[in-house]
């Protein structure tokens, strides 16, 4: 399933759904995209959908993320701050308004975090995926219920189930810090997102507690 940009379905007299999420690091996630988009079940699940649709070139398809930052006419895994970068996290969360696309944009950033705090059920992350999962688990227990106990007894164990690209190399460590430089704004975001996350599981603690 494909991520989509947040809808307020209030705005257009519409009952909203219950929103969930989870985001993870910014810059593992730009990564992720960058090989996920080269990958094989990538590729055929992309040629089941459009048949007719070209195959990538060799190139394109063997590139790695350290060459492409190195090539400055290469807009591929590039983020520049003012312009628009489809596929950022802040985008997802900000909707639909102009300023959503545009990577580093302050009121897309802002538009964000009114949004989750407004519109979302919980927004999880994935490095902090245990917790993730008991917030799911007592906020949303229609549909989330038992979900840590399936987790690791059915998914955690099997390399099938579990959502992993085995065809991603390491990335060098001078590429990741280079790609950090320009995620500040959408670093702001995930650590936003991490402390409602934390908030939302210190308040079930308390009440398990009481």
């Amino acid at each position: 399933m494909e991520p989509f940009a947040y809808i307020n379905f209030t705005r257009f007299g519409q009952s909203p759904p219950i929103h969930v999420a989870v985001i993870r690091d910014p810059v593992e996630r730009a990564v992720s995209r960058f090989y996920q988009a080269r990958a094989p079940f990538t590729l055929v699940e992309r040629q089941q959908l459009f048949p007719g649709l070209k195959l990538p070139s060799r190139g394109f398809l063997k590139k790695d993320l350290e060459t492409c930052l190195r090539s400055p006419r290469d807009p591929e895994c590039k983020y520049p701050v003012g312009k628009p970068a489809l596929g950022h996290t802040v985008e997802f969360f900000c909707g639909h308004n102009d300023y959503c696309p545009i990577f580093g944009d302050r009121a897309g950033l802002a538009a964000a975090m009114g949004g989750v705090e407004s519109g979302w059920a919980v927004v999880g992350v994935l490095e902090e995926w245990n917790k993730t999962l008991a917030v799911m688990e007592g906020y949303v227990p229609r549909f989330f219920s038992g979900a840590t106990q399936l987790y690791y007894e059915h998914i955690h164990p099997s390399k099938t189930r579990r959502n992993e690209n085995f065809y991603r190399p390491s990335v060098e460590a001078e590429a990741v810090k280079f790609l950090r430089k320009g995620f500040e704004l959408e670093y702001e975001f995930y650590e936003f997102v991490k402390q409602r996350l934390d908030h939302q599981y210190r308040a079930l603690e308390g009440r398990r507690r009481r």
